[in-house]
Order: C-alpha cells, then sequence, then structure tokens
C-alpha cells in the first residue's frame, strides 16, 4: 500500500468514526450519496417524512440530523466557527438542514411554473400540490359560519337510541 493510499484509508476511517452516532442500535450514517439523493426527492416536492422513511432513518435521527445542522448555521452566523473548518459531518448535517429549508422553495417554484405554462394542458396535481405546500398562497378559502348548542341530556338521548 502505498502511502497516500495509507494516508486516504485513515482519513476514510476517522471520517467513518465520526459519521457514526454513539448509542446501541443499527449507526446510521449520513452520507453524501445520501444527500444527493435526498436533494433530488425534496426540491421534487417529496415531503421530509417521506425521505427519512425512504432511506429507513428513524425520526428521531432526522431530527437529530437537523438539529445538528441548525446549530453548527448558527455557529457561522456568529463566528464561532468558520465554513472552511468545518469537520465532515459537520457539513453533511449544515447541508441536510439547508436542503430541507430551501427545498420546498425550489417544488413550490417548479409547480407554480408548470400551472402558469399549463393552461391547456392537465395542470390538476401541481394545483393540489400547491393547495398543500402553500395553503395561505394557493389554499381554497372556505368561510362556514356555525352556532350549536348541545347539552348533556342531547348526548344522554343520543346514545340511549
Amino acid at each position: 500500500m502505498t502511502r497516500s493510499q495509507k494516508s486516504e484509508l485513515k482519513k476514510y476511517v476517522e471520517i467513518s468514526k465520526d459519521e457514526l452516532r454513539s448509542g446501541p442500535g443499527k449507526p446510521i450514517s449520513l452520507t453524501w450519496d445520501m444527500l444527493v439523493r435526498m436533494k433530488a426527492m425534496l426540491f421534487e416536492g417529496q415531503f421530509q417524512k417521506t425521505v427519512y422513511m425512504y432511506f429507513n432513518i428513524n425520526k428521531n435521527t432526522w431530527d437529530d440530523w437537523r438539529r445538528k445542522g441548525k446549530e453548527v448555521q448558527k455557529q457561522i452566523q456568529n463566528k464561532k466557527k468558520k465554513l472552511d473548518k468545518l469537520n465532515e459531518s459537520e457539513r453533511k448535517y449544515l447541508y441536510l438542514d439547508y436542503l430541507c429549508y430551501i427545498g420546498r422553495s425550489h417544488a413550490i417554484e417548479k409547480h407554480h411554473n408548470i400551472v402558469s405554462r399549463s393552461a391547456s394542458n392537465d395542470w390538476k396535481a401541481s394545483k393540489w400540490f400547491l393547495e398543500v405546500f402553500a395553503k395561505d398562497d394557493y389554499g381554497q378559502k372556505i368561510e362556514v359560519d356555525m352556532n350549536a348548542t348541545i347539552t348533556m341530556e342531547d348526548l344522554l338521548e343520543e346514545t340511549e337510541d
């Protein structure tokens, strides 16, 4: 084995150790390959739940990775860390948090453009997407005015029938 191969192997082992979570159970590590595929899914408009379930990632692990990404971002903003000095895991957590934050905007933009271009084509699926993801801007508004008076006697009569 050459010196550069040994150095590369040592670096890989250190990164792998850093990526493994502590505690019992199957170690799960966030890889760049996973992040690339996650980006594609999130930018297409998949829900985060769908993404972490697709990769067989526990919700607590996903939330922990997101939390770590937010912490790294805050440290960078507060000038406690520099982007170019982050370790491999910190970069991955930061990138995952970025993907989750920006992915929704990309998906909304994509489907908004489809609706805009597709006046004569079938645009209903994109319309649904916008209604679900951007309810405030695209959701259907329904106003309901209801008044009801229910007493315990009414409930008792209903259960006796």
